[in-house]
């Protein structure tokens, strides 16, 4: 059972057992249960669909209501932080989910870390498409070849590390995260900076590369930067900036910061 479909089916068997929560609940128990206990009523073809579903679901409850007994005081964080699968943290996720990270650009970087977006040789595997072809480069699409080993990709993240003052190859995705793990570290604006720029650019580079399939409209490497730079620069007017390093003030300066 999914940890949020769990949540959601013991939330309405808590009501259930307290009586309250609308008249759902109150049809339930003067007509489904009639009197009877909830956890020995019998589940018959009659009933509905989800009220089957609830009943299914006793076996997996059971344990979890018998170690909380009051029940006034359980909630969906409560049922949510008791029955999620936890696992430890990847070694990436400072580079997804940082402070003042841009949603949506998060999102699309995450599906990119797991190499879960819908890429061409992805879509090819499951017989959605019958080509695998780059729509910039015209090499075989993946998550590497998107990030960073395409020409278009390659020129945009180049352009982000000069904007960083940063003279460094562009390597491709596993040597590139691993070179960002590693140096993308601490609360620096040079950090900052990194971290917004390489979410935006995946995102950017996957919004353009899905602009081109669609609907055959084509931005440049330099209007995909000029966006990057735009991003950055409301980003750091709005979280502040301190100017007390030449390296800050360097920086500022690259980027149009003023």
């Amino acid at each position: 059972m999914f940890c949020w479909s769990k949540v959601i089916l013991f939330q309405f068997i808590r009501s259930i057992l307290l009586g309250e929560g609308s008249l759902w609940v109150a049809w339930v128990r003067a007509y489904v249960l009639k009197g009877g206990d909830f956890w020995l009523i019998p589940c018959t073809n009659s009933m509905s669909w989800f009220m089957k579903k609830l009943l299914k679901a006793r076996e997996e409850a059971a344990p979890f209501f018998a170690a909380h007994s009051d029940l006034s005081k359980m909630n969906s964080k409560l049922i949510w932080d008791e029955t999620r699968l936890c696992r430890d943290r990847v070694v990436w996720h400072k580079l997804v989910w940082f402070a003042q990270h841009v949603p949506k650009h998060a999102i699309i970087s995450w599906l990119a870390f797991l190499n879960r977006l819908a890429t061409r040789d992805r879509l090819m595997r499951m017989g959605v498409v019958n080509e695998n072809c780059c729509i910039f480069c015209a090499a075989e699409e993946s998550r590497n070849h998107l990030f960073f080993e395409c020409v278009f990709a390659r020129e945009v993240w180049r352009g982000v590390l000069t904007m960083c003052l940063l003279n460094r190859d562009v390597l491709d995705w596993d040597a590139e995260i691993e070179w960002a793990i590693g140096f993308m570290k601490g609360n620096s604006l040079l950090t900052f900076i990194l971290k917004l720029s390489l979410s935006a650019s995946i995102y950017l580079i996957w919004e353009e590369r899905n602009r081109r399939c669609f609907t055959g409209v084509a931005h440049t490497v330099e209007d995909i930067l000029r966006l990057i730079r735009e991003i950055v620069k409301i980003k750091i007017t709005y979280r502040g900036i301190h100017r007390l390093t030449q390296v800050d003030s360097s920086l500022c300066i690259a980027w149009g910061i003023v």
